[in-house]
């Protein structure tokens, strides 16, 4: 008994398109007209040409079924193929589960033993320290006393147990040697001046300096002019003309500028 579905390479369970389409394919390859007088393609092409007969029909692909499943060779290779892959798999991933349980179990036991030994290390390794601060003398243990002490003030510790105020009376006022203690300068008022003192002025009033305490008068309206006169702070000017960046004062007896910001006004 011939095997219609081993001849034209398909399931038992195929479509009708997948056994038309693997008909057309096999006549295309075994049709006599492209291998003339040749007996092998000539049987071929004549058995694709009745199994497709057969199982096209849906009826005698039924009857032809029937006698299939009575001589035990009706059988769907899907399906065998399937039953084999899921039981190689199956093999597989036990052979894999195994495998990986036995290397979790050896780097478990590794672990646990390297954290052991590090454990009985850190013991050790404590119980000598605490020998060894218990050997030494007392006064190696003894935290120092630390006491503070205000700024620019010098206090032996040794007399931390006398009283307070004798504490204070050796305290003692340090300076470094080029640092001189300052002194506050009260700001002189300023005391208006006559007409008859300085002639052709518009008014007196007062200097105020930078952080050098003093301005610089020049002889002429520009920053790079030649100074004539510095002139402290709070020193008090005839203004003669006051426009401009620079004012025109006097003081002490010398004509000259100074910037107008340094003009109270």
């Amino acid at each position: 008994m011939k095997d219609f579905y081993y001849i034209l390479g398909v399931d038992a369970d195929c479509s009708a398109f997948q056994l038309k389409e693997a008909y057309d394919k096999l006549s295309q390859k075994f049709h006599p007209d492209h291998n003339p007088d040749d007996p092998y393609f000539i049987n071929r092409f004549q058995d694709v040409r009745e199994a497709y007969d057969v199982l096209s029909d849906p009826a005698k692909r039924s009857h032809y079924d029937k006698k299939l499943r009575a001589a035990g060779l009706y059988r769907t290779s899907k399906g065998q193929r399937k039953r084999r892959s899921v039981s190689g798999t199956t093999i597989v991933n036990i052979l894999f589960t195994i495998m990986l349980i036995a290397i979790t179990a050896i780097f478990g036991s590794y672990v646990f033993k390297a954290i052991g030994g590090s454990k009985k290390e850190a013991v050790v390794v404590k119980q000598s320290a605490n020998q060894q601060v218990a050997t030494l003398p007392a006064k190696h243990i003894k935290k120092k006393r630390r006491y503070k002490v205000k700024h620019n003030q010098v206090v032996n510790t040794a007399n931390f147990h006398k009283p307070a105020n004798t504490v204070a009376r050796q305290a003692v006022k340090v300076l470094p040697a080029n640092v001189t203690e300052p002194v506050s300068i009260k700001p002189q008022p300023v005391v208006p001046a006559t007409r008859s003192e300085v002639a052709d002025y518009l008014y007196t009033t007062y200097l105020k300096g930078n952080e050098t305490g003093v301005i610089n008068m020049r002889d002429d309206r520009y920053f790079n002019a030649q100074i004539v006169k510095v002139i402290p702070t709070r020193s008090k000017v005839w203004v003669i003309e006051d426009d401009g960046n620079y004012y025109k004062v006097r003081f002490d007896n010398t004509v000259g500028y100074v910037p107008a910001w340094t003009v109270v006004k």
